[in-house]
């Protein structure tokens, strides 16, 4: 068949695949295209019949090709498996420049030999014949193996996208040293459908074009699928590479691209960078996906996560030099081998380049400012009534800001002010929370505020122990009932699990639960013992709550066995309630003695 009418036809019926169906059968368009392509195929076969030649059998190859992966995604496994296998065959004669006597009863080349195989079969010697073709196959079945349940198939899927993209790269080699005037895919015209401009192309260039073309969008896919299976295996430097290029040819040819998901991955590829500590390579990708985003009907899923990607990336830029500041950063930057893999966007924005580390106050203050400013633009989207969780989690990572921001301050008071600015910005949640439709949260919540008023508790504490000029350090009754109140917060923490019809906490919780239900109970008997008396007796008597409390803990660890993590606390509350009553009689001997 003549190719351009072939690739009309064949683009054509892609188009139609790629459309959605009526509501109440969204697969129409695949089973019409599957028609139409089979319709096709049986044209170019009947070509082939009458004059064979390479062309007809890439056409028809690439036909089976479409059907066996239409066939996928209707979940007829067996079947689109069987015709992909066939399409396999097919690139095994044609990388040798042989043609196929026979193009009707093709036999599906067994999968246990095409996984047997780890190098490309298209070569230089042949002039790379078949190879788009070669790419197609493998991604058909790089698809097929990486949505099969079997952890097993995970692997399968690596090994044959892998050697896919072993072909693409020893290709694109030849391409280069065998024509001078070779094109890159950013010089080709491509339209907004993803096809490519074949009019804007002479017709001396427009073989050569082709070739690109499709070799980059079949490799495009090969990267997409290749970022899929890294990210199952829990790889993630491996899978952002892998989405990084797919993000990078997806600009350039077109493909599969919607600007929405493109720069939601964008957004996502941000954090990777971030997470490496390279903000530099980071704040790239936030551009990008900014530049990339929809701004037509703006809302939460587009410009405001764009504006909660961005207050993420400073909140975590303030809070690694935080770190750094109080000599406990994670580890070090970016590492070196990964700059091999890095390639800019082609988009009208600025390239990365390295941030300056953030050392004063003054420094930490104005990253502060830009990741408040994006915090409070995706809070107009995330509204509360519409948006309740990812609202919450906003005004939550403010109040992660703000300590990020108290390790650069050195006066106390402004570091309580702040920590009052974290506690009223989430305070009311709880209680204005149905716990019934939010359990999860509301305990969170409660965990968090009580952590957050334990940290303002340690800064009263050293106001009163060692108060420097201009400070005025809280009474013992002030700061006794301040660590009720901080108290307050993990009793209603432990109450959320009290069954309604008894009213109590049962003897056992649930697995995932104990952890945190434990660490509530220490802080309580910890918080009990950060009190002032002047009285030896109200003293003991203290310590005798404190031991009470530390019982308790360690009464629900035997009974809610948890894993190693708490071995050592647990440890802790039972070294505390031997080494208290010590201190008890201390106190009895101070006590009788001033009597």
């Amino acid at each position: 068949m003549d190719p351009n009418a072939f690739l009309s036809s064949f683009d054509a019926i892609v188009t139609l695949s790629n459309t959605e169906g009526p509501r109440h059968n969204v697969l129409e368009p695949k089973f019409t295209a599957r028609e139409q392509m089979q319709a096709l195929r049986e044209s170019v076969r009947n070509a082939y019949k009458e004059s064979p030649s390479q062309t007809a059998m890439s056409q028809i190859c690439r036909c089976y090709v479409f059907i066996g992966f239409n066939m996928l995604e209707t979940d007829e496994e067996t079947e689109g498996v069987s015709e992909i296998c066939k399409a396999y065959t097919l690139t095994l004669f044609g990388s040798k420049k042989e043609l196929l006597d026979d193009v009707v009863d093709i036999a599906a080349h067994p999968l246990e030999e095409i996984l047997r195989n780890e190098v490309p079969f298209v070569t230089a010697e042949k002039e790379y014949a078949f190879v788009t073709e070669f790419m197609r196959v493998h991604n058909a079945l790089g698809f097929y193996f990486s949505n099969r349940d079997v952890e097993l198939r995970i692997n399968d899927a690596k090994q044959v996208l892998i050697v896919a993209e072993k072909a693409y790269r020893a290709w694109n080699d030849w391409f280069h040293q065998s024509f001078p005037g070779h094109c890159l895919m950013k010089d080709i015209p491509v339209l907004e459908n993803g096809t490519l401009d074949r009019a804007s192309i002479s017709p001396d260039a427009l073989p050569i074009y082709i070739v690109r073309f499709e070799m980059d969008t079949a490799f495009t896919s090969t990267l997409f699928f290749l970022a899929q299976v890294y990210t199952a295996c829990k790889m993630t430097a491996l899978a952002s590479r892998y989405c990084h290029h797919t993000l990078y040819h997806q600009l350039l040819n077109k493909m599969e691209f919607s600007k929405k998901d493109w720069a939601t991955n964008a957004l996502h590829l941000s954090a990777f960078y971030s997470s490496c500590f390279d903000y530099g390579k980071a704040l790239h990708c936030l551009r990008a996906g900014e530049y990339i985003m929809p701004e037509e009907n703006a809302n939460e899923e587009t410009l405001g996560i764009v504006a909660w990607a961005f207050g993420k990336f400073y909140l975590h830029r303030l809070h690694y030099y935080s770190e750094v500041r109080r000599n406990c950063a994670p580890r070090g930057h970016f590492p070196d081998e990964f700059e091999g893999w890095w390639v800019d966007f082609p988009l009208d924005i600025t390239p990365p380049q390295p941030l300056p580390a953030i050392e004063t106050f003054e420094d930490a203050r104005k990253c502060f400012k830009e990741a408040n400013v994006w915090f409070n633009k995706a809070l107009n989207y995330y509204v509360y009534d519409g948006c309740c969780t990812e609202h919450i989690d906003i005004k939550k990572d403010i109040a992660q800001l703000y300590a990020a921001l108290i390790p650069f301050e050195e006066n106390r008071d402004r570091i309580i002010a702040m920590h009052q600015r974290r506690i009223a910005l989430i305070e009311l949640f709880p209680s204005d929370l149905n716990f019934n439709a939010y359990p999860t949260l509301v305990r969170q919540l409660l965990f968090d505020l009580g952590g957050m008023h334990e940290e303002m508790l340690e800064v009263y504490i050293q106001q009163k122990n060692s108060p420097m000029e201009g400070e005025k350090p809280l009474s013992d009754k002030k700061i006794n009932a301040f660590a009720d109140k901080v108290q307050g917060f993990y009793r209603r923490f432990c109450d959320t699990w009290k069954e309604p019809q008894t009213n109590k906490i049962p003897e056992t919780i649930d697995i995932d639960s104990r952890l945190p239900f434990f660490r509530s109970l220490m802080r309580l008997a910890h918080l009990q013992m950060k009190r002032f008396f002047k009285d030896p007796k109200e003293e003991y008597d203290n310590i005798s709550a404190s031991i009470v409390m530390f019982e308790k803990a360690i009464a629900f660890a035997s009974s809610n066995p948890m894993n190693e993590e708490a071995d050592a606390e647990v440890q802790l509350a039972r070294e505390m309630a031997t080494l208290l009553p010590v201190r008890q009689k201390d106190l009895w001997r101070v006590y009788h003695n001033a009597v």
